[in-house]
């Protein structure tokens, strides 16, 4: 009886073990970066194009096989697409998931929402191993844990997608914009334009059409304005993402209102058209990936001013 006993205990024991070392080793694959708008950071080279992506990571000490393994974008479908097949991540190692709706190897069935919505980790059983539910998100900024595996979680401007979260991490973004003494548009005489901010922040403005930064002019007083200059400004707060960069052209002494010819102006980095191993413009083969522009139409109705001002992106 006593023989028997222990036997059972030793069985209880072992089984024990193993139900830990087996929750332990599913515990250990973490939802750890992920980018809802993906325009330009990185590319899916299976499709040739730029996906949403979600970065898994395994923490632990053992290479992990995820085979069976769900990924939702809604909890209550849990099994809403599965990993069919072996596909192992080392210790301390990445896996890049793409959320492209093309249902195949590891593309999901799912696209992410930028507006905002929910990412669940599952494993074989249906077990909840991570999840995440997220609120609006930016064009090329990742959200991910600061330092891998942490409970923190923070905005990249600089994402790295199978890669640690070692770059510069932000704990929201700033969403005033400054805004404008005058709108762009055509003028003959010229200009001296102010820009204003009620909410806070410091403004920082650039006249060559890139987006402003961190080291862009700081502004202090009403910018002079003679020849035909394009002005973006925008809002840091500290410890935030710089708000959305806002756009003006103003076009001084141009042919312009009685022309019978609509204008378009548009505005980006110039390396992002010239330079020689990123601008779209001086490749010997057609690029396939767009940049981020700013575009203003300036109508030939008799309107000095532009009919829309927004933010896209565009291609050859």
């Amino acid at each position: 009886m006593q023989y028997r006993l222990t036997r059972h205990i030793r069985r209880l024991v072992l089984f024990i073990a193993i139900a830990h070392f087996y929750l332990a080793a599913a515990g250990q694959i973490v939802i750890n970066e992920f980018s809802a708008s993906n325009s330009t950071i990185i590319e899916d080279l299976d499709f040739s194009d730029y996906a949403d992506w979600i970065e898994l990571y395994n923490s632990g000490s053992t290479a992990q096989n995820l085979n069976g393994y769900y990924i939702t974008d809604d909890y209550n479908a849990p099994d809403k697409w599965q990993i069919t097949y072996d596909v192992t991540i080392a210790a301390g190692g990445y896996l890049l998931i793409w959320a492209d709706g093309n249902n195949t190897g590891l593309h999901t069935s799912f696209k992410l929402f930028a507006l905002g919505e929910e990412i669940g980790l599952f494993d074989p059983g249906l077990i909840l191993l991570d999840s995440l539910s997220f609120s609006e998100q930016r064009t090329d900024i990742s959200y991910g844990r600061i330092a891998d595996n942490h409970s923190e979680w923070g905005f990249f401007q600089l994402p790295t997608p199978n890669a640690s979260n070692t770059t510069k991490s932000y704990i929201d973004f700033a969403s005033n914009v400054p805004d404008f003494s005058m709108r762009g548009g055509f003028y003959s005489t010229a200009l001296s334009v102010e820009l204003f901010t009620d909410l806070g922040g410091e403004i920082r403005y650039t006249t060559d059409g890139s987006e402003p930064n961190s080291v862009s002019i700081l502004y202090s007083t009403a910018i002079p304005v003679s020849s035909t200059t394009i002005l973006r400004a925008r809002i840091f707060i500290p410890g935030t993402i710089p708000g959305p960069p806002v756009t003006q052209s103003y076009f001084i002494n141009e042919n312009s209102v009685e022309g019978k010819l609509p204008v378009v102006s548009i505005a980006t980095a110039p390396d992002n058209f010239w330079d020689p191993e990123i601008g779209i413009y001086v490749q010997d083969f057609k690029p396939s990936w767009d940049v981020p522009i700013n575009i203003e139409l300036f109508e030939n109705n008799g309107s000095d001013r532009s009919a829309f001002n927004e933010l896209a992106g565009t291609k050859i």
